[in-house]
């Protein structure tokens, strides 16, 4: 099924938004949990994005990937869903799970930054393939754990395909059941993305009109905003209602920045979303210890501004630099994503005012996940 434009746009600014969440949400250096947060300007301000806001991103990406497999019909093709998925996610996880493993072994030696996960490694190829692979946990790159995830749920896509087509909502509840209360152990790390995933590829089989918030945007953001502050400031720790709420909140509010120069721009950002996504985890930890080790002059609330800006600079230059030298290995590393988006504009060429930013074919890239 062809997606409408709207919703094929929508998806397409939505990516970086919530990338660059992700990045702000791994920041270290703050609580985790609203109840350890220190009750200041500053923390209520971060801790209502990183502990608010930002948990929003994962989920909602779930449900966008459940909503695209489905709609392209590919649980329908289980040994060509296996395929395409072993190129878009398997190996851009152990790639970069790799990658990231020297990279913490070579700071760790040569500059002395302590990582834990290395710490605890043990000598043995096994150990260091339970980090690569995530077999019993999040690994090396740990971020990775939603690739990791979606992974296990591609796996149990024609499973879930005859529960969404036959029975949708016991489908639903026996899901929620079973890995909502963790009967699975660690199989699916949050049963949340599942879950979602499960509601997006319902939505697309049932052409469910995934529109139909717009009208009501504006109350869908104060909704969320509001939900927000609220397990900030009552220093709530269980997000299991946000996370599962937000995406339906994030989704039609988004559509106030329909036609405005912030989505022309979000739209040219969207190609390094998945670079950014799985690279940018080292980064942070390095910018981390070298504050804390070498410039501990800096306050927090500056580092905690300026750090996520600095790394996805930096990794936008690299994904540029990559794409220019070696298109064919970024591409491969990236599970396809890169294409036409990752060949340089010609400077000069010329554009119609009314020309869409990206083609068709620009756009197909941008949503594969």
């Amino acid at each position: 099924m062809p997606l409408n434009q709207t919703v094929s746009n929508r998806i397409a600014m939505l990516r970086p938004m919530l990338i660059i969440g992700v990045v702000f949400v791994h920041l270290p250096g703050m609580a985790d949990k609203s109840s350890e947060l220190q009750f200041t300007m500053f923390n209520l301000f971060a801790g209502w994005l990183k502990n608010g806001l930002f948990r929003g991103s994962v989920p909602t990406m779930s449900l966008i990937a459940g909503y695209l497999l489905f709609s392209a019909g590919l649980d329908l093709a289980p040994l060509k869903l296996f395929r395409k998925k072993f190129t878009t996610l398997a190996v851009p996880f152990v790639l970069f799970n790799v990658l990231c493993l020297l990279f913490m072994a070579g700071v760790n030696d040569v500059m002395g930054m302590v990582y834990a996960g290395l710490q605890t490694l043990p000598g043995s190829t096994l150990g260091a393939a339970k980090m690569v692979f995530g077999f019993y946990g999040y690994p090396i790159d740990f971020p990775l754990h939603f690739v990791r995830d979606m992974m296990v749920t591609v796996l149990m896509v024609p499973l879930l395909s005859i529960a969404i087509r036959n029975f949708p909502w016991f489908g639903l509840a026996a899901l929620a059941l079973f890995f909502g209360t963790n009967q699975d152990g660690i199989v699916i790390m949050r049963a949340s993305s599942l879950l979602l995933f499960y509601i997006g590829g319902a939505a697309a089989v049932y052409k469910w009109d995934v529109l139909a918030l717009d009208r009501y945007a504006k109350p869908c953001l104060a909704a969320f905003l509001l939900i927000c502050a609220c397990m900030v400031v009552l220093r709530i720790d269980d997000n299991t209602g946000l996370v599962m709420v937000a995406p339906f909140l994030i989704w039609p509010a988004v559509s106030l920045l329909k036609g405005s120069n912030f989505e022309a721009s979000t739209l040219r950002l969207s190609k390094y979303s998945f670079f950014i996504f799985v690279a940018h985890a080292p980064l942070l930890l390095l910018t981390w210890w070298y504050v804390s080790h070498h410039a501990r002059w800096i306050p927090y609330p500056v580092y905690w501004l300026t750090a996520p800006l600095l790394v996805i600079a930096a990794l936008t230059r690299a994904y540029d630099f990559a794409a220019r030298v070696a298109p064919r290995a970024l591409s491969v590393a990236l599970g396809s994503r890169v294409g036409r988006l990752g060949m340089v504009e010609r400077r000069g060429s010329p554009r119609p005012a009314n020309a869409p930013v990206y083609s068709p074919s620009d756009r197909r890239a941008m949503l594969n996940t």
